[in-house]
């Protein structure tokens, strides 16, 4: 693995656990939410010579910048790295079974309530059916993945497919299995530059 990528599963990591932080504190991540739905009146001819109103509910556009400078589209593109991220740590908790040095720990259980609570609000800014998949596979794998049943032993033998699971349900949310995709073009900007600078101050100090 190259530096500048430890350095973005340094990031998501770290990321990754102030978000679990937050959903165990109570406290929900606010998010930037779509433009407002815009309320259209339409007429339907009625059968007793009177028109009664309909009201017809548009879905924003994507490209639409709101009040606030941020488009619908760049909110769903930011939503979808965060449940990226969360799948990602699922699937790397899962390929070790739920435990760390063979020792059953709490690392699985507490994903998929953030991947599950991700995964609905995109689904509400959306309506795209891939959300309600993973919505439904976090819910199908909560009671798999506590202490408790990491220490049985009983799932040991399921937990590497549920993890090849969580990577594909990650490439096709983001179209591809690149964990660059999961860092924002600015934050990855950020990462290679500085990555560069270390690796010039290192050659500049062995000369």
């Amino acid at each position: 693995m190259s530096i500048v990528n430890t350095q973005i599963v340094a990031v998501i990591i770290a990321e990754g656990a102030k978000l679990i932080g937050q959903y165990y504190r109570n406290r929900p991540i606010t998010l930037r939410q779509p433009s407002p739905l815009k309320v259209v009146e339409t007429r339907a001819s009625g059968g007793a010579g009177e028109e009664p109103l309909e009201l017809e509910v548009g879905s924003p556009a994507p490209a639409e910048k709101a009040a606030y400078g941020v488009s619908d589209a760049e909110t769903i593109a930011y939503q979808d790295r965060e449940l990226g991220k969360a799948l990602l740590l699922m699937e790397l908790h899962l390929q070790q079974k739920c435990k760390i040095n063979g020792v059953p720990c709490d690392c699985c259980e507490k994903h998929p309530m953030a991947i599950e609570a991700l995964a609905e609000e995109a689904l509400g800014m959306t309506g795209d059916s891939q959300y309600s998949d993973i919505t439904a596979w976090a819910r199908r794998v909560t009671p798999m993945t506590t202490t408790a049943a990491s220490t049985s032993g009983e799932y040991d033998e399921l937990y590497p497919e549920l993890a090849q699971e969580a990577r594909r349900f990650r490439k096709h949310l983001m179209g591809t299995e690149d964990i660059k995709a999961l860092i924002s073009p600015k934050e990855r900007a950020r990462i290679t530059d500085e990555t560069i600078s270390s690796l010039k101050e290192m050659n500049d100090d062995k000369s």
